[in-house]
């Protein structure tokens, strides 16, 4: 066993073994804490195969390259998929060919992902992982939660997905539905009918349990089963649950202890039908297979670039990125593909000797957090470090770089005994699960954000009202819905003064509010902004009141009151809180690594806030705090603050 893992997991591998003993000669894969022309088929086969045996700090296995190379030259060889086979793979390249589907494949496509590797359950949490070869047991960072992996098929265009995953706890990426699939009245029937869904389905070799890693002559126990039906299927087009029901379920969980599963996938999009193979050669005969014309599909044009870049964002190709702006020349992304594709075809050429003047080269976001936001290095050339709207709006530079958004488990935990303290009984851990995974975010560009939030003068002098409960010109504007402030934005870019200004996207503001730092809050106390309490009062008893909040000094307060954080951006915690572009979701599984806005899946109809406010206390004011709240909301601690792009 290597040296990294810890002694208390070492304790828990041999409880796991005790609870959960294998079949004989079996070792585990996974790491515990407790002939047709039927028009079946559409479009093109492709599969994802990842087999990962050489882990660098977790137990090796011992068959999982093996069954990957043996399931992708079947799939390639014998049904004629197109294949990509993962050996080893870390987790940026799994979540890298994850993401390329999603701009390489056609609605009418059919993809199967096959995953033979080491799995974890984490059952307080109630959440499974992949762990790829360079993924560590004290660190999740490199870890692959289910949950991301169902939100990247979710938006895959593609029929059809199939996830066969040969791993531990994989059952636990399923929901169950005993009626999942009709019995078959006819076979041409059935086989159309399957055809005609839209399936996400996982066929899984346990369910919440260790699995076998050998038993199956050089294989596991399961792919050696899945590659008997694969072989032998005797019929030219057959479904998934088809084949498992036929040679995986009974051969399995007969030999190993160990039942697999075949189930819709969680989170994923499924609606109905099944995935269906067809096979080009039945013993010597090849198959004839008529495939029917795909239905018209509504694509969401707004979806469908956003799920394009977010497959290119960190590509070294310039071609990538002028693919991106042939299809988009408009695009959300434009100005920065165009920067992108200068900067890589500046980075391709060799440096020329001629007259001695050398190439500059490109700059590059520095590798870890920014602390310093005051530096003119980091700005374009003519770039002030501050400038101010014709609304007079104030803005400051904020460069480029780096930072790790979100909490750990750790993080939570010490915030939900800080809630304890503050709330009383009234807190809950589950209050901040949505500020997890912690994960990095690259802001590759730099931009302007508003120094303060926009104040009641500004909102007046360009929207002609005052919608506040507390009044004062140098007061935030509050009671001011996300509708609200997309229209002030709108007039902001009716004044055309070089700039377009917008919302910030959430992990802009995090990055920003966090301003290089880790911990909880971006300086002392003398940096955060007004709070609940932060009058020196005790909680209000008795009737809640604006008179009586007003008399406690429990309020709005004029901005900039506080000390600014790095970048020189006040009230960053408390005052008002913040709307910003990202529609909520409730964890960061699947959440865009560039820092662009996520406005794919999750709970549309929330949009998220930041930074807290002064009827919240402390410890909702942390820079990891998210909260979602309905466009159309308009309350007396919410307001906003503006990023400000150069116009291209």
């Amino acid at each position: 066993m290597p040296a990294s893992i810890p002694t208390s997991l070492l304790v828990l591998l041999l409880l796991a073994v005790a609870l959960y003993p294998p079949a004989a000669h079996m070792q585990g894969r996974g790491l515990t804490t407790g002939g047709s022309n039927v028009p079946a088929g559409v479009g093109h086969y492709y599969a994802l195969v990842i087999g990962n045996n050489n882990y660098t700090a977790l137990p090796k296995l011992k068959t999982a390259e093996a069954d990957a190379r043996e399931i992708e030259r079947l799939l390639r060889e014998s049904y004629g998929f197109q294949t990509r086979l993962l050996v080893n793979a870390t987790r940026s390249q799994i979540v890298a060919a994850l993401s390329s589907y999603r701009r390489e494949l056609t609605p009418d496509a059919n993809l199967l992902i096959y995953y033979a590797g080491h799995g974890y359950n984490d059952k307080d949490a109630d959440k499974a992982y992949w762990l790829p070869v360079d993924a560590t047991i004290d660190d999740s960072s490199n870890w692959i939660i289910a949950d991301e992996i169902t939100t990247g098929i979710r938006v895959i265009p593609a029929k059809h997905v199939l996830v066969i995953s040969d791993s531990c706890y994989s059952g636990t990426l399923t929901r169950g539905l005993n009626d999942m699939l009709p019995r078959p009245t006819g076979r041409e029937q059935f086989l159309q009918r399957m055809a005609a869904g839209h399936s996400r389905t996982l066929m899984a070799s346990g369910g919440d349990e260790p699995v076998a890693d050998n038993g199956g002559g050089g294989h596991s126990v399961f792919a050696a089963a899945l590659l008997r039906g694969l072989q032998q299927m005797d019929k030219g087009q057959f479904t998934a649950a088809e084949l498992f029901n036929n040679y995986v379920v009974e051969a399995v969980a007969g030999r190993a202890e160990q039942t697999p599963l075949y189930n819709p996938l969680r989170n994923s999009g499924h609606e109905s039908g099944d995935f269906i193979f067809i096979k080009l050669k039945v013993g010597d005969k090849t198959v004839e297979v008529t495939v029917s014309a795909p239905p018209a599909t509504k694509v969401d044009p707004a979806q469908q670039e956003l799920a394009f870049w977010a497959a290119i964002q960190t590509s070294t190709d310039a071609e990538d990125f002028k693919d991106y702006l042939t299809r988009y020349p408009n695009g959300l992304y434009a100005g920065i593909a165009r920067r992108r594709v200068a900067a890589l075809t500046s980075a391709a050429q060799p440096n020329s000797n001629a007259g001695n003047t050398a190439r500059p080269a490109p700059v590059t976001p520095p590798a870890n957090n920014t602390t310093a936001g005051t530096t003119s290095a980091a700005r374009p050339a003519g770039r002030a470090q501050q400038m101010q709207s014709r609304a007079g709006v104030e803005f400051v530079w904020i460069p480029p770089g780096n930072c790790t958004m979100g909490s750990s488990d750790a993080d939570v935990q010490r915030a939900y005994e800080q809630a304890q303290r503050e709330y009383g009984k009234e807190a809950k851990v589950e209050w901040f699960k949505p500020e997890q995974s912690a994960h990095r975010v690259t802001i590759a560009d730099g931009f302007y954000m508003g120094k303060y939030e926009v104040t009641q003068a500004q909102w007046q002098t360009v929207m002609g009202n005052n919608p506040s409960i507390f009044k004062g010109d140098n007061l935030p504007v509050e009671q001011v819905s996300w509708d609200d402030a997309v229209s002030f934005i709108a007039k902001l870019n009716g004044q055309n003064d070089g700039y377009t200004y917008r919302l910030p996207t959430e992990a802009e503001w995090e990055y920003a509010a966090r301003a290089g730092t880790t911990g909880d809050y971006s300086g002392n106390l003398d940096a955060m902004a007004w709070y609940y309490n932060n009058g020196g009062d005790a909680r209000l008893s008795g009737e809640w009141s604006y008179d009586k909040l007003k008399a406690n000094n429990n309020r709005t307060h004029p901005v900039g009151s506080k000390q600014p954080n790095a970048f020189g951006l006040f009230d960053t915690h408390g005052n008002v809180w913040e709307w910003c572009q990202d529609w909520y979701h409730d964890s960061y599984a699947g959440a865009p690594p560039d820092g662009s806005a996520w406005l794919s899946g999750g709970e549309q109809k929330y949009r998220v806030m930041r930074g807290g406010s002064w009827v919240n206390y402390a410890v909702s004011l942390r820079s990891a705090l998210r909260y979602g709240f309905s466009p159309d909301s308009r309350v007396s601690y919410l307001g906003l603050r503006v990023v400000a792009v150069a116009r291209t």
